[in-house]
């Protein structure tokens, strides 16, 4: 088997857009590319006497140690020898199941919600799901969903790399996860893709190449942010579809839209839950949700439409068994999604701690207050921890009192991560009982919120919300200025620059 004729190159694009040579790993999608160069051939005959093939795997395995492979893409080749340089003729075997070279087309958004409805249980039972179609709220507007593939480029003339294709992995395919020491020696798992390729002449294996991981975290950031802002619009959308009468609202009222707040129906006396569940919700197209429930449900469908649905089936609502895992243990409801970030920066994305004001918190609780500065000193100190998830970077210092000025390099780094902020696809929010005007007044200790970073928008729901009111997701803050004073961004690995 020859050992050193053709070679992966990755390439990264940088914030120009230009594309470098990048060790790897390869980012998923147009923010990373890799290239298929010939090298050298010891013998350019065997190449030309029989049909040549390249076959593109998902696999298993490290260096040309491979433990399984899934086929997903083949092409016939055809090299040709000029001077001291290959070229390839490819062309893409269209008969094979897995080969693409294009993305799927944007589909309408899917609202996913559970049928059956029970006294004291008002969320019980089958997922089911209706489509929705944007006329008021962004009109047009579809998911975009970015499935994790990458494009492969066949090398034309030295360092030149064309005739693109997109490969996108199949959903049923294996994924790894690849162990590594993360920082201060723990053992962490990264979540890969690895593919591969071997070349195949006349049937028979001619050479296999070196694996090479497979990072599609650009596409989840993607992925998430489409989710979350797919879950506003459509329940404001449905909203003013049933207001104008586009669609028939039954026994619903005419302002009911896809979700309600927990806290909300909680608050109806028993006669009134079971009136809504078994009267109102007979139409089957309503979903519970709360701040908490948000990013459960974010993530969920952000995780499924990148890596792949765990379930299928009519009504299936997407599930994603790396999402499952993070979730593991059933952790305490109060604590459910400060679990998920813990577990998240161990597989190595980043946490950034947010606080306008680390020695002056805007409020007159005394508790708040205490508890403000507490949690400041500990993420601010290194190695520092918030709510003992390990602190990466710190975004601080941005709405100061009158009393208080920064000196000019601080200045200088709140403008880099500023720059860093409004590039930022994508992030989870958690804070524990930071906000500085609270109403009623509480106990930081026990209380808290979550919430998403979308394009410096924060969107959050409001748990006390009901299923008529626009405001029960909510995009009206930036995150500068949010009154919950401090807490943490969690963000997918690679998307935190400054």
């Amino acid at each position: 088997m020859n050992k050193a004729s053709f070679t992966f190159v990755v390439r990264k694009r940088d914030a120009a857009g230009t594309y470098r040579v990048n060790t790897g790993p390869l980012w998923g999608g147009a923010d990373g590319r890799v290239g298929l160069r010939v090298e050298r051939i010891e013998n350019l005959f065997e190449f030309t006497r029989a049909p040549c093939e390249i076959v593109v795997y998902e696999l298993d395995g490290r260096g040309r140690e491979w433990k399984r492979k899934t086929e997903i893409a083949r092409f016939d080749v055809k090299i040709r020898r000029q001077g001291t340089r290959f070229h390839f003729t490819v062309n893409g075997r269209k008969d094979t199941r897995t080969y693409r070279n294009d993305l799927p087309a944007p589909g309408l958004w899917q609202h996913f919600y559970q049928e059956a409805w029970k006294p004291h249980r008002l969320y019980h039972g089958p997922w089911a799901r209706r489509d929705v179609q944007f006329r008021s709220v962004s009109p047009g507007w579809k998911p975009d969903w970015q499935p994790a593939h990458f494009f492969l480029d066949f090398n034309t003339s030295g360092d030149t790399f064309d005739r693109e294709t997109c490969v996108v992995i199949p959903s049923s395919s294996v994924q790894e996860g690849r162990a590594r020491r993360g920082p201060g020696g723990r053992k962490v798992t990264d979540f890969f893709y690895t593919i591969g390729f071997e070349v195949h002449v006349g049937g028979e294996l001619k050479y296999r190449s070196l694996a090479l991981p497979l990072d599609c975290h650009n596409l989840l950031a993607h992925n998430l942010a489409v989710a979350a802002r797919g879950m506003l619009l459509a329940h404001r959308e449905v909203i003013y579809q049933r207001l104008s009468h586009t669609v028939p609202s039954g026994p619903i009222p005419p302002n009911f839209g896809t979700h309600f707040g927990t806290g909300w129906i909680k608050a109806l006396s028993g006669r009134l839950q079971d009136r809504f569940a078994f009267k109102i919700a007979e139409q089957k197209q309503l979903q519970f949700t709360s701040c908490m429930q948000y990013l459960l449900d974010v993530g969920e469908i952000g995780f499924a439409r990148t890596f792949g649905a765990r379930r299928a089936g009519a009504g299936a609502r997407p599930s994603n068994r790396l999402w499952r895992r993070l979730r593991r243990g059933r952790p305490d409801s109060k604590a459910v999604f400060s679990t998920i970030a813990r577990r998240l920066v161990e597989r190595g994305w980043v946490s950034v701690y947010f606080n306008p004001d680390t020695l002056r918190p805007d409020t007159d609780d005394p508790i708040t207050r205490r508890f403000h500065l507490r949690t400041a000193r500990l993420a601010m100190k290194e190695p520092g921890t918030y709510q003992g998830i390990p602190v990466h970077d710190r975004f601080v210092d941005y709405r100061l009192s009158q009393a208080r000025a920064l000196p000019a390099d601080r200045w200088r780094r709140l403008a880099e991560q500023r720059l860093a902020l409004s590039r930022l696809t994508f992030a989870f929010i958690v804070t524990a009982g930071a906000q500085t005007d609270p109403d009623p007044p509480h106990d930081p200790e026990h209380f808290g919120h979550c919430a998403t970073l979308v394009g410096r928008k924060v969107l959050e729901a409001h748990y006390k919300r009901g299923p008529g009111d626009t405001k029960l997701f909510d995009d009206n803050h930036e995150l500068e200025g949010w009154s919950w004073g401090s807490g943490l961004l969690v963000i997918p690995r690679g998307q935190w620059a400054p």
